[in-house]
């Protein structure tokens, strides 16, 4: 092979790898400017807002029909409060409390319970988080053993619903 065919075949190895080399960087350089879509999972879920006890959570369509019950402890002044998120149920059966009375053909796949931070919680189930104003605990509990058959294969996303818990106030 003479010099001028070597001079040849390396100019034109070079122009190869010099043309790779730049297509490389222009199909990345794309797909970094390419905007990738993402979801919001919860964008098209319901959020429920309690002003009064400053917190909001958010809810899955699976939970259309649901209703918050409220109750008081039996424990007096500064008695945990109870915020039962319940479904309509066909179990005439199930039942929750209110603040005024028992309502049969609900049950609560969870319940928020607000603690003032002067009561003991010792003998609270769930997650504790304390509110910014160290005012009161907030433990939020699953229920999810004592489901009737027409709501057990539903999955309400509890966990992620509780992961939505945030602070208004």
């Amino acid at each position: 092979m003479n010099k001028k065919n070597l001079g040849v075949s390396i100019l034109i190895l070079v122009l190869i790898a010099g043309g790779l080399y730049f297509w490389k960087l222009w199909r990345l350089e794309i797909e970094k400017n390419t905007p990738v879509k993402t979801t919001n999972e919860t964008s098209d879920w319901k959020t429920y807002v309690n002003p009064e006890l400053g917190f909001r959570i958010t809810l899955t369509d699976a939970w259309k029909g649901y209703k918050v019950f409220s109750s008081q402890g039996s424990q007096g002044v500064g008695a945990p409060t109870y915020l039962q998120f319940s479904m309509p149920t066909s179990d005439k059966t199930k039942c929750v409390m209110s603040v005024t009375d028992e309502v049969c053909g609900y049950v609560a796949p969870f319940t928020i319970i607000i603690i003032a931070k002067d009561r003991s919680v010792s003998t609270v189930d769930g997650k504790i988080t304390e509110d910014k104003n160290n005012a009161y605990y907030y433990s939020l509990y699953n229920h999810f053993n004592e489901l009737p058959n027409d709501l057990n294969k539903i999955d309400f996303e509890i966990p992620k619903i509780i992961s939505t818990f945030k602070f208004t106030k």
